[in-house]
């Protein structure tokens, strides 16, 4: 695959799955809860340097654009009342087709979308052109959402696939944003969407609109104590952003949490989350993140989409992604002609919850039900009433009478109805009659229900036995402590990482300020060795080895020891001077 070209025929995989996945074009706040906890697969993409010829990770990609996670776009909402958000109506009009690009294109995308009634083709970052899989020119484009489509609603039964081209930054940038064209702002002008649609709050949230003036005034007021010369000035946007982002995300005042329960009902949701239970999903940060922007004077809009994925567990450098991956972000008009990526919701808690949700997910139970619910969508709700009456209502009387006339047959005369019985199980024949099938089909009934009584006990005995030795969240908590680590031990020495600054350009940040202490202890390599281990535990959904955890242990050691190391001679240096 990494060796084909544009004008290259790809081979069609479709499949007859009848599965129906798709985000909804309006959100209200608790309506991601089932999503959340489902494996349920959406799309899987692979991705290629078109260039080099190589193959490329979602993680990589992403992380070039400016995303801490790979981000994919599902719908743009913007209209909020009473808990519930809506998309834009007049996006339709900025809608146009997807040709064939002349531009310099350098990554292919190649993705496998599942059954669904929704429009959407979904892509990392903003596509230059897409195709089919007989690489005919493919859907359309919205400007005014960033969003790719098949133009016309699904009618197939089965998954698509097509390849999406679009560009790969010379750097890493600092922040994804999606930049609006010079006809796209004209059309904010004249439909006022920027100083309307997308600036409104619904007058009674007050206490949102005291609290977001608080946050203002705060950061005001500390940035202006930095500041040399102290010089009364109003935000930025981008301070302004980063202040109640950080509020919500990093203050430790609110929780990430899949079960979030409703304190106060007779107030709007958002006001509820932030004032009273604190705790809450990405809907819920999102939502409040918005708005607050929004009291602020900051156009803002939400995004729902996915965030994440896995590794595929048959495809190699292929990201699978499952409904469990659903998300809302918000985006901020930087006033430039941009829409600011910005994300509110604690990214770790979010992870943990997600590997939570596959832990729950994943038991022999889930298969069964699988199971069933093909048994019945076949055998049930697609039989004709003659069938049903022939294959399943005459022998289940049938059964009736014979259980009816064994129980008289056993209080009578308890010997023959034993033999009776006995004869059953060791004729063959009668295994395969209707009768013998029904009850055959009722002993499965029982086996299957006694192994899931047998599962759900050991199901509990693992939880017990899991919180006895150490729940998985604490033990993942352990495994990014090196981490944890390597980030006190650089602001010791007066480098802190920034909330918008990636683990990896941490890592740059770290190795260019410290090249000459690190390349006399031979540390070149160890900032960047360090993040990539936390990518491993991150966003791989795995848990180190012990080799793994005591190498980067070592690391850290020898690194701390090289810094003090360096900062001992340089202050010896200068007693030595002064002497």
């Amino acid at each position: 695959g990494a060796d084909m070209s544009i004008n290259e025929h790809l081979d069609s995989n479709m499949s007859n799955s009848t599965r129906n996945v798709e985000l909804a074009t309006s959100v209200r706040l608790g309506d991601f809860n089932s999503m959340l906890g489902s494996l349920e697969p959406v799309f899987e993409i692979r991705l290629f340097n078109i260039k080099t010829g190589r193959s490329i990770t979602a993680q990589q990609y992403a992380e070039q654009l400016g995303l801490a996670e790979p981000l994919f776009r599902g719908n743009v909402l913007t209209d909020y009342q009473k808990g519930r958000w809506t998309t834009d109506v007049i996006g339709d009009f900025t809608t146009r087709t997807l040709a064939r690009a002349e531009a310099d294109i350098n990554v292919r995308q190649e993705i496998r979308l599942e059954p669904s009634s929704s429009q959407v083709l979904y892509c990392l970052g903003q596509p230059v052109t897409i195709v089919d899989s007989k690489l005919n020119p493919f859907g359309q484009f919205n400007e005014l959402s960033g969003i790719a489509s098949t133009g016309e609603r699904r009618t197939d039964t089965g998954p698509i696939e097509y390849d999406v081209f679009s560009l790969l930054p010379a750097t890493h940038q600092l922040n994804y944003k999606l930049p609006a064209s010079r006809g796209i702002r004209q059309f904010y002008r004249t439909t006022h969407y920027l100083d309307d649609i997308t600036v409104r709050v619904p007058f009674e949230l007050n206490r949102l609109r005291e609290l977001t003036n608080q946050i203002i005034k705060k950061e005001t007021e500390r940035r202006r104590r930095l500041e040399v010369p102290e010089t009364p000035r109003e935000l930025t946007r981008k301070e302004m952003t980063e202040a109640l982002e950080s509020h919500l995300r990093d203050s430790g005042e609110y929780q990430y949490s899949l079960e979030p329960s409703i304190v106060d009902p007779k107030i709007d949701p958002v006001e509820d989350f932030l004032f009273n239970r604190k705790k809450g999903h990405c809907e819920y940060f999102a939502t409040a993140l918005a708005l607050m922007l929004r009291e602020a004077k900051i156009p803002a809009r939400v995004v729902s989409g996915y965030k994440g994925g896995i590794a595929h567990p048959n495809k190699k450098d292929t990201l699978l992604v499952q409904q469990r991956f659903a998300h809302l972000w918000v985006e901020a008009w930087d006033g430039k002609g941009s829409w600011m990526t910005c994300d509110a919701t604690p990214a770790d808690a979010r992870s943990m919850g997600i590997a939570a949700a596959n832990t729950k997910t994943t038991s022999l139970w889930v298969g069964v039900q699988a199971t069933l619910s093909g048994l019945w969508n076949e055998n049930i709700l697609k039989m004709t009433l003659d069938r049903q009456e022939e294959s399943i209502y005459k022998p289940l009387r049938e059964l009736a009478f014979s259980v009816a006339a064994f129980a008289q047959q056993f209080m009578t005369s308890p010997n023959t109805a034993l033999q009776t019985f006995w004869t059953l199980l060791t004729n063959r024949k009668q295994w395969f009659s209707i009768g013998g099938g029904v009850f055959a089909g009722m002993m499965l009934v029982l086996l299957v229900a006694s192994l899931w009584g047998a599962c759900r006990g050991l199901a509990w005995f693992r939880c017990w036995l899991t919180n006895l030795i150490g729940h998985p969240s604490r033990r993942r908590r352990r495994a990014v402590e090196f981490y944890e680590r390597f980030v006190r031990l650089m602001q010791t020495r007066g480098l802190k990482r920034s909330p918008h600054e990636t683990q990896q350009e941490f890592a740059e940040h770290v190795a260019s300020a410290y090249s000459p202490e690190l390349k006399a202890g031979g540390l070149d390599d160890t900032p960047e060795l360090i993040s990539r281990l936390f990518y491993q535990v991150r966003f791989g959904d795995e848990e180190l080895s012990t080799a793994d955890l005591n190498r980067a242990r070592n690391l850290l050691d020898q690194l701390e020891q090289a810094l003090t190391t360096e900062s001992t001679r340089g202050h010896m240096k200068g007693v030595a001077g002064g002497a």
